[in-house]
């Protein structure tokens, strides 16, 4: 039963069927409003919807009422296959998808709540009704760009992060709806290159549509675009690749349910492109992995392999972006994508990474252990990178025949070898080095016997046993001594 305050939900459909635009009765609104939480209430609205939509594009910006105008809008379609059909074919056509509509409910005196209704509408009207997200999608862009443009929108909480949940509905009621064409990818970059914000909203509402353009083989689309049309975007969309693998693989999961083969093979691609910046430098005079120079220099294989270390901060970081994800998806890809990245050069590339950073590292540790202490290798190589192109060295080997005398062709496995040990700055580098070894030799006749014919020669220089007070050397039959220095 109403209260004696506010009129019947009868009442006030014929109070409001009845009303003129300009002037909504605020009392009528928001009985209707309370009422439109119930479904049978929802779908006797049907008959106002006209006069609610006139009453949103007539009615003053500043108008008490407009907000209940907005909300009973927003109710109505919630769930209601009817209501979101019809106002999708209304709102197509009306004055309220323009821009300018917009920015009149973001300006003062307006209400921002009325911006939040405003949006909740257009999600609600394309929620789970394939006829209502078809009708509606198009229309709506011009909107949505204009919300995520609009300095005024990011002041409001939770406004932003409604233009991705749109689509996101939108897609799932119709997948080919999935931004594929530049107007619709230009937003949706726009709203990558927006995740550096606090609204969570948003943050979870563009993964969730990550995820769905990874599952329709549409991600690849949108990582092209943005290598050419935002650099930050293509970040942002490899960081949350590399967060959706890499859940996947935490739980268990498949960690190619992301990547299928046409969105890898790009991954590869620009991935063998980033190996190839990095290491034409190498080229220009520089002695290459193994040659043992002991030059104490700037600009010996530091400044080579490692990136103009001013202006490739981004380079580097995309670089590992890619290198993580395929090194988790290739662990638990079949053969067709591990020999696609043996067939398009990765391999060969994450194989002389190996070698220039390794040799890097090697490089500056020996040079400057007496001068900064074990401490510091001043080689520029970050943390971490060595263990993660072992990582992927490792598993693209697995069961692939062709790829493991990649690697020995490219003079790795001594490489390999040598990072078989602990390494503080690489954490897991000596167990992905034995996983590596592993992958390498089952069934391959010819790294076996690379193995086979090694010989004991003496103790590696550059060990930090002499800080240790260790002594260590091999005897005549070929074995280790190892005596603590009196």
């Amino acid at each position: 039963m109403a209260s004696p305050a506010q009129p019947s939900v009868t009442d006030a459909l014929a109070t409001l069927a009845a009303a003129c635009p300009s002037s909504p009765p605020a009392a009528a609104l928001k009985a209707l409003c309370r009422a439109s939480l119930e479904a049978s209430v929802r779908a006797a609205l049907a008959a106002v919807l006209p006069h609610a939509l006139a009453m949103a594009v007539e009615a003053p910006a500043d108008h008490p009422a407009l907000l209940y105008v907005w909300r009973l809008l927003r109710n109505a379609a919630a769930g209601c296959e009817d209501n979101q059909l019809a106002l999708a074919t209304a709102l197509a056509s009306s004055p309220l998808l323009h821009p300018n509509h917009l920015t009149a409910l973001l300006a003062p005196p307006a209400s921002p709540a009325c911006a939040v209704a405003y949006l909740q509408l257009l999600v609600n009207v394309v929620s789970a009704n394939e006829a209502a997200a078809a009708v509606l999608f198009d229309p709506a862009l011009p909107v949505l760009s204009a919300v995520v443009a609009s300095e005024a929108a990011r002041a409001v909480d939770g406004l932003i992060g409604l233009v991705p949940l749109f689509v996101v509905r939108a897609a799932v009621a119709v997948p080919d709806l999935l931004p594929q064409s530049e107007p619709w990818l230009a937003l949706v970059l726009e709203l990558v290159a927006q995740l550096d914000t606090e609204d969570s909203l948003l943050f979870t509402n563009v993964v969730h549509l990550v995820e769905l353009a990874a599952d329709a083989g549409v991600l690849g689309a949108w990582l092209a675009a943005a290598k050419t049309a935002s650099p930050d975007s293509a970040m942002e969309l490899l960081k949350i690749l590399d967060g959706l693998v890499h859940r996947a693989e935490s739980e268990g999961g498949d960690v190619t349910a992301f990547t299928p083969l046409p969105l890898a093979e790009t991954i590869m691609d620009d991935l063998v492109g980033d190996i190839n910046a990095m290491l034409m430098p190498l080229a220009a005079g520089a002695p290459t992995a193994g040659s043992g120079s002991d030059s104490d220099d700037d600009d010996g294989l530091t400044g080579r392999i490692a990136v103009n270390r001013d202006v490739q901060d981004s380079a580097m970081a995309l670089l590992r972006l890619r290198l993580r994800i395929l090194g988790m998806v290739l662990g638990g890809a079949e053969p067709v994508l591990r020999d696609a990245a043996g067939s398009r050069g990765l391999v060969a590339g994450v194989t002389m990474l190996l070698k220039a950073v390794h040799a890097a590292q090697s490089h500056t540790v020996q040079a400057r252990r007496a001068r900064n202490g074990p401490d510091h290798d001043g080689s520029g190589i970050p943390d971490g990178l060595l263990a993660e192109v072992m990582r992927l060295v490792a598993n693209a080997a697995f069961e692939s025949p062709a790829n493991q005398d990649e690697v020995r062709e490219t003079d790795g496995m001594m490489v390999i070898l040598d990072c078989c040990k602990l390494d503080e700055r690489n954490p897991y580098l000596r167990e992905w080095a034995l996983m590596a070894v592993r992958n390498l030799t089952i069934d391959n006749t010819a790294n076996q016997e690379v193995i086979a014919e090694l010989e004991t020669r003496g103790i590696a220089p550059g060990t930090d046993l002499d800080s240790l007070g260790i002594d260590a050397e091999i005897d005549e039959h070929g074995k280790l001594r190892v005596s603590r220095r009196k």
